[in-house]
């Protein structure tokens, strides 16, 4: 499954721990901000909440100036582990943050088995825009989440609709598994679902 190929253990979280102050961090709830930027989590971390990071990945900038031109991305999402224990969850959907491929391509480095996976981007696109692919591994983490109270905060955007390439990188090279529509007005309709069950239970 998806979750599985591209979802990425954040190093970001190993950091967020040395920048915490030193007072007591309130117990609960524990609140989980996606693409939300540092600044959002300094000024909660000044109020002593627990706060960690995550990102459904940012726009990667993929120059290409000849046919048949191609890059191997991976790793671009990145979400705490856990997730379903979380209590809030904010998520701007609308972050314009921009990388480099340097920071998301496919490495092979550290690889033990005979085959990899990645996303193939091909000429002519110049920009990659992985979010609607991060929007779906979001959705899944989210699901044991909304099996218990919580809160789903969603800055929206506009929808985006996005055509993967799946491809398996082994001895023969990366050739082609299989392409993947996803649409990133799924991820509300998801949020709209889970509200509504948290409401039924909340009247019984």
């Amino acid at each position: 499954m998806l979750k599985s190929e591209f979802k990425t253990s954040p190093s970001m979280v190993e950091e967020q721990s040395k920048e915490r102050p030193s007072s007591a961090l309130h117990s609960s709830p524990k609140i989980c901000l996606v693409d939300m930027g540092q600044e959002v989590q300094q000024r909660l971390a000044q109020k002593n909440y627990a706060t960690e990071l995550g990102s459904i990945g940012s726009y990667v900038n993929v120059p290409k100036s000849k046919p048949y031109s191609e890059d191997l991305i991976t790793g671009f999402i990145s979400l705490p582990p856990h997730l379903h224990e979380f209590d809030i969850v904010v998520v701007d959907l609308g972050a314009s943050g921009h990388v480099e491929p340097s920071d998301v391509q496919a490495n092979l480095k550290g690889i033990t088995g005979s085959s990899a996976y990645a996303v193939r981007s091909s000429y002519p696109e110049q920009i990659f825009n992985p979010k609607p692919m991060g929007v779906s591994s979001l959705n899944s983490e989210l699901r044991g989440m909304f099996a218990k109270e919580s809160v789903g905060i969603v800055f929206t955007a506009q929808i985006q609709e996005v055509n993967y390439e799946i491809v398996e990188i082994g001895i023969s090279g990366a050739t082609p598994m299989r392409e993947k529509n996803i649409r990133q007005r799924r991820f509300i309709l998801i949020m709209l679902a889970a509200k509504k069950n948290m409401e039924k239970r909340s009247s019984w």
